[in-house]
């Protein structure tokens, strides 16, 4: 793996010797893990190799530490729940915006006999 540091304007070489021969390299994933500290890079659900990202030392990972990512079938819950949730919303603020236009909440809108 190669690390390229656009500032200092470096590429550092990264080793994965913890991945084992015969592994179909595309099916591994890079993520964060949850304290931002390592590279974490995943067989799918389970995670294979942490990179410490300041010194760039790599280590196997155990199973007790390694953090893993939600489920595909969790993830897309979610996405179709913000999805949902933002189309409520924009349901509303229509509603409201027609019934403004149409005068049915104006707060000044009752005539009372002898205001004049």
């Amino acid at each position: 793996m190669h690390a390229l540091d656009t500032v200092a304007r470096s590429a550092h070489c990264i080793d994965l010797d913890e991945i084992a021969a015969g592994t179909n390299l595309w099916q591994l994933r890079l993520g964060i893990d949850s304290d931002g500290k390592h590279l974490v890079v995943r067989d799918g659900a389970t995670a294979r190799v942490l990179i410490d990202l300041r010194t760039l030392s790599t280590a196997r990972a155990r199973s007790v530490g390694a953090t893993h990512s939600p489920p595909p079938l969790l993830l897309g819950a979610g996405g179709a729940a913000l999805v949902a949730l933002a189309a409520g919303v924009i349901a509303v603020r229509r509603r409201r915006g027609q019934a403004s236009a149409s005068g049915c909440d104006a707060p000044n809108s009752v005539d009372h006999p002898g205001d004049q």
